[in-house]
């Protein structure tokens, strides 16, 4: 049934009546609708560690085969669109919010998504754009679950801490928190590219001292500042820790040639 569209589809970015998915929807495994009361209400939620499991050894099995029948693609095929349909029902879960970061971001690094007109306004394809109501990439089939107000909603939590300082925000935790993942490496340097050509900055502290300067400052836009300004303190101590390790290194090699200059006139 997980690889059947009409018991994994969506609607306004939730999944639809029929989605099987669902705790509360009572639908009829196929096949035995004769059994009355017996659905697939709770069933993903007790059961989808295993269920992934037994997915994957399937998948798994047949993927080493090098030469399967055509009953075995055909089988083949419903594993990769089940384990499809897994994959995006947890992506559209609400609380994996990180997962549609990492899309997002990637997206970023991609001309199509973060195109202007002449005006120097955001294109119809542009996910700035709070109006643009674009799929998330490799998870369009996902209805409704677009990246409309994303960038607004998400740029000081997420967006910006993840990409130039490696952490971002729990809601639960109420402070930033370092990423698992890194994105420092060069793959993201297009993605803070796109951040600052949008922002109209040429550095994000620039980005950063114009947040400080307005009145109206939100939690978020505070929270952001915040971070920023004990990071900037921790690097001016850490700069001025090591320019006295280095002053303090240069007047030790002094003094041991002083020394050196010394012992030897007294030979």
């Amino acid at each position: 049934m997980l690889s059947k569209e009409k018991y994994t589809s969506y609607k306004n970015g939730d999944p639809d009546n029929n989605n099987i998915f669902v705790q509360r929807n009572k639908i009829k495994f196929e096949g035995y609708k004769d059994i009355d009361g017996l659905d697939t209400s709770f069933f993903w939620m007790s059961h989808s560690p295993e269920i992934k499991k037994r997915l994957k050894e399937r998948f798994d099995e047949l993927n080493k085969k090098e030469n399967i029948t055509e009953e075995e693609q055909s089988k083949f095929k419903r594993l990769e669109k089940a384990q499809k349909a897994i994959e995006s029902y947890e992506f559209q879960v609400q609380s994996n919010i990180l997962s549609r970061i990492d899309v997002f971001i990637d997206m970023l690094s991609k001309e199509k998504y973060t195109s202007y007109k002449k005006n120097g306004y955001p294109d119809n394809s542009n996910i700035f754009s709070q109006y643009n109501k674009i799929s998330f990439e490799g998870y369009e089939d996902i209805d409704g679950l677009d990246t409309s107000y994303f960038w607004n909603s998400n740029r000081n939590t997420h967006i910006i801490p993840l990409l130039f300082y490696n952490k971002y925000y729990d809601a639960d935790e109420k402070e930033f928190v370092q990423s698992d993942k890194d994105y420092s490496g060069e793959e993201y340097d297009t993605a803070r590219t796109k951040v600052l050509n949008h922002l109209k900055v040429k550095s994000i502290d620039q980005y950063i001292d114009k947040l400080k300067a307005k009145n109206k400052k939100s939690d978020k836009v505070q929270n952001l500042i915040n971070l920023v300004e004990i990071l900037r303190d921790k690097k001016e101590r850490l700069t001025e820790y090591k320019d006295g390790l280095l002053e303090e290194n240069t007047n030790l090699k002094q003094e041991i040639m002083n020394n050196m200059v010394v012992t030897s006139y007294g030979r």
